[in-house]
């Protein structure tokens, strides 16, 4: 047996207050330290759950990722300018999962949920207040500049667009540099890839000079060929590795597969158990890419929308994400072809009209359209 559905075994729990956005001197932040007790840097602005001080735990809302196939692709399309649309989305579909421990000043933190306070004689008072499941602004930004890059990526190489997939790929002559100076954390045997001849790297911002950082929404990955690469080799290959490469490494250790066999023993189900929403944002690229999923903007209300090949997903030609928006969508055509028709045009340049504003209608349709339309002006 095969398995033919994939499910998704996680579902994000919500605060019933949701969560908000403070500064560290709101809390009067003395540390941040992830769950190993490692400082955690740039501590900018921190999401941190919203509400009362001791309400009730068991007041939460759950969501499942399962039942929104694109939200890695609504997460990725997220302005890392807007603090509210983030804010929104946290409160739609919970925090991404890295669950930091604020060390804060007791007298200014105890006013806020999810808060503990420790004693500890290293802090004035010998006590500090902990709040806990806190993440930055800058994992945000980072968050969604990694999975924005791999979505874009994932289109170009859909679409074989080798044109488009050469501008994020760099080739460096590196001579007697060594490209594992800009080797992802997670390549620990770095003298393994050691590229005297040069080497692929994928940058988004590839304007700008190596020693800046370009910020926290540059990637600029060196991609392991695992052979000899030159500069003259295939960009949609090379597009290709970085991808596998990059959804391998966010897979790595926080997604588990298993297996399960439906109820009328006919079929297996795959079982991803991903950690956190974000490695579950990450589970449904890697699920897009085994499968050859599809998607689309709905030419109505621009949602993305999955494409499908088995009974229950839509086809590739469907163009809206719902039944409302196919609707709403051809009275808009309807409409527009009446108000070209009162300016005296005729059908077909109704119709060639429609079709430069990305409307795209038929003739038959037009004429049926404006039959009974008379031009402004007459009688």
């Amino acid at each position: 047996m095969v398995p033919v559905h994939t499910q998704f075994a996680f579902a994000a729990h919500i605060p019933a207050a949701g969560y908000q956005w403070v500064s560290p001197n709101d809390v009067k932040l003395r540390k941040l330290v992830d769950t190993e007790k490692r400082p955690v840097p740039d501590c900018d602005v921190l999401l941190i759950q919203a509400g009362q001080p001791n309400h009730d735990e068991e007041q939460r809302v759950w969501r499942w990722p399962d039942t929104n196939p694109v939200l890695f692709r609504e997460f990725a399309d997220l302005s890392t300018d807007d603090l509210d649309a983030l804010l929104g989305f946290a409160n739609e579909n919970g925090s991404l999962g890295f669950g930091h421990i604020a060390v804060c000043d007791p007298r200014t933190a105890t006013s806020y949920p999810n808060c503990l306070v420790w004693e500890d004689p290293e802090y004035p008072g010998g006590r500090a207040a902990l709040l806990l499941g806190v993440e930055t602004y800058r994992e945000w930004v980072t968050a969604i500049a990694h999975l924005k890059t791999a979505t874009t990526v994932f289109d170009r190489l859909q679409a074989r667009d080798a044109t488009g997939m050469r501008k994020y790929l760099v080739w460096h002559d590196t001579g007697a540099r060594e490209a594992r100076e800009h080797l992802p954390t997670h390549l620990s045997d770095r003298d393994k890839y050691r590229r005297p001849d040069g080497a692929w790297y994928l940058d988004t911002h590839p304007h700008i000079a190596d020693k800046e950082s370009g910020g926290s929404a540059r990637i600029n990955d060196y991609i392991a060929t695992g052979t000899t690469p030159t500069r003259y080799d295939d960009p949609l290959t090379v597009g290709w590795t970085w991808l596998v490469q990059a959804v391998n490494h966010q897979l790595r250790n926080r997604v588990s597969p298993q297996l399960w066999i439906d109820p009328d023993g006919r079929r297996l189900i795959e079982q991803l158990h991903p950690q956190d929403l974000l490695s579950a944002m990450w589970a449904q690229l890697y699920r897009a890419m085994t499968a050859g999923k599809i998607y689309r903007n709905c030419k109505a209300c621009a949602k993305w929308f999955e494409i499908s090949g088995d009974d229950e997903g839509y086809t590739t030609r469907r163009m809206y994400c719902s039944d409302v928006c196919r609707v709403r969508a051809y009275r808009g055509r309807r409409d527009r072809a009446a108000m070209i028709a009162a300016a005296g045009k005729s059908a077909k340049e109704v119709s060639e009209q429609l079709a430069a504003e990305g409307m795209e209608t038929d003739l038959a349709t037009v004429k049926k359209w404006v039959r009974n339309i008379k031009p402004r002006g007459k009688k």
